[in-house]
């Protein structure tokens, strides 16, 4: 089974132990000498990385590839202690990334032979964690009713929340002829379709989804 680790030290290093057991001249008392040769190491190299990127959240597990994976007692991810890993072999590894900044970094190895430099096999990049998009909501019109427009003239404000990247705005299932929207996300201004008499329902389109209806957003042509 391989070696497993957390962020703290693992194993100490391997010493290889001889004894040898001998009777002096003229003794009948055998003498048993030990004696102790330090394992030597290399210092360990990263050559691959698998993913080579994450998301900043972190949690994902990561194989890492090199040589010289004996005794490992660290493995970074930049300066950030991985959060757990386990020592499939001496030429691999698989570790979870921890949580980290957004940004290239670099994973390293260490053994008591050393610390991996770092090299494009090692190279490692923390990417924004995509936040999740929601439906956007129509709170209110400048105005409950009109006629129709033309672009820039007679100009209708949504206000709301969501509304960043919107995509269509609708009356009913007319479509805005033009609208923009405000960098703050809550406000939309938009002209008025061509349209049939009667009360409708104004929706905003976003990746987050089309804003639900409600008695915020009746608007009447008249």
């Amino acid at each position: 089974m391989g070696q497993v680790c957390t962020s703290g030290q693992c194993a100490e290093p391997t010493i290889a132990v001889t004894t040898v057991s001998t009777t002096p001249a003229g003794s009948s008392v055998p003498v048993t000498t030990v004696s102790t040769t330090p394992q030597t190491y290399s210092i360990p190299t990263v050559t691959a990385i698998s993913p080579t990127s994450v998301y900043m959240a972190g949690g994902s597990s990561v194989v890492i590839t090199g040589t010289g994976f004996t005794e490992v007692n660290q493995v970074n991810f930049g300066t950030i202690p991985a959060t757990t890993y386990t020592v499939n072999s001496a030429t691999q590894i698989t570790a979870t990334a921890p949580a980290g900044q957004a940004g290239v970094f670099f994973v390293t190895v260490t053994t008591p032979g050393g610390t991996s430099a770092i090299s494009g096999g090692s190279k490692f990049t923390y990417t924004e964690t995509p936040q999740t998009a929601t439906a956007p909501t129509v709170t209110g019109l400048s105005s409950s009713s009109g006629v129709p427009s033309g672009i820039g003239v007679g100009a209708l404000w949504i206000t709301g929340t969501g509304f960043t990247g919107a995509t269509n705005v609708y009356f009913g299932t007319t479509p805005s002829p033009w609208f923009q929207v405000y960098p703050n996300g809550v406000l939309i201004v938009t002209s008025i379709p061509v349209h049939a008499a009667g009360t409708v329902d104004m929706t905003v389109v976003t990746p987050g989804g089309t804003s639900a209806t409600s008695a915020a957003d009746k608007f009447t042509f008249k």
